[in-house]
């Protein structure tokens, strides 16, 4: 079984802790990965993630992932000019469901740049 992770920011960590679960965004997916980060903004840029800041990671075990899409490069994310301010080209893949977590999930912290 695969493993997964999922990157976002310390508020939403804490949201995620204390609810037990990661639940769909605006998309109605959650977002995740098959590649383990250590620096914040590397895992921003190549997840494409623009708008909250990427502090925390979390490892999910595959087996709490059920309908998954394949992994495939994230798209670049572009400002409303067209500039690219997030290269994405990281695998990520979907899932439309909540995903549990619980005290046996391991949470790490992001290195700074």
């Amino acid at each position: 079984m695969a493993t997964y992770y999922h990157y976002t920011s310390r508020e939403s960590a804490q949201n995620i802790a204390c609810g037990g679960k990661i639940i769909p965004g605006l998309s109605g997916r959650v977002f995740l990965t098959v590649c383990r980060y250590a620096i914040g903004h590397v895992a921003a840029n190549e997840l494409a993630i623009y708008g909250k800041a990427v502090e925390f990671g979390v490892e999910i075990d595959g087996v709490h992932v059920t309908n998954a899409s394949r992994p495939r490069p994230a798209i670049p994310y572009q400002d409303q000019t067209g500039k690219v301010v997030r290269a994405g080209g990281g695998l990520e893949l979907t899932a439309k469901q909540d995903i549990q977590i619980s005290s046996s999930n391991k949470w790490f912290p992001l290195d700074i740049p």
